[in-house]
C-alpha cells in the first residue's frame, strides 16, 4: 500500500533516519528531491517512479493545490516513513 504525502519546496520527509528535501517543483506532477547526506538529486514525475532507497519507490500523484506536490511512496511497512515535522517531534521525545 502506498503512502501519500503533500509537501512544498523546502519541506522534508524521512525514510528511516535519512532526510529528503523537496528541492524544486516544476509543475503539479514533476519535482526534484534532494538526499541530505550526499546531495543526490532525484527527478520525480507522474511518469517516472524513482527508487531512493532499497525497496522505497517515489512517484508523483496529482495535486490540486499550487506549489504542493503529492509524493506517492511505496515501501514495506517495516521501513518507517515520516513527515519532517513529526520525525523531529519523535526525536525530541526520545532524547528528552
Amino acid at each position: 500500500m502506498a503512502l501519500v504525502l503533500g509537501r512544498k519546496v523546502g519541506e522534508d520527509f524521512f525514510v528511516g533516519d535519512r532526510r529528503y528535501i523537496i528541492d524544486q517543483v516544476f509543475d503539479w506532477c514533476s519535482f526534484t528531491i534532494r538526499k541530505e547526506e550526499n546531495g543526490e538529486i532525484y527527478n520525480v514525475s507522474d511518469r517516472k517512479a524513482v527508487e531512493i532507497e532499497p525497496e522505497v519507490v517515489i512517484s508523483a500523484g496529482l495535486s490540486s493545490i499550487p506549489e504542493v506536490v503529492k509524493l506517492v511512496i511505496d515501501a514495506p511497512r517495516s521501513i518507517p516513513i515520516w513527515r519532517g515535522e513529526l520525525y523531529r517531534v519523535r526525536v525530541r521525545r526520545s532524547v528528552g
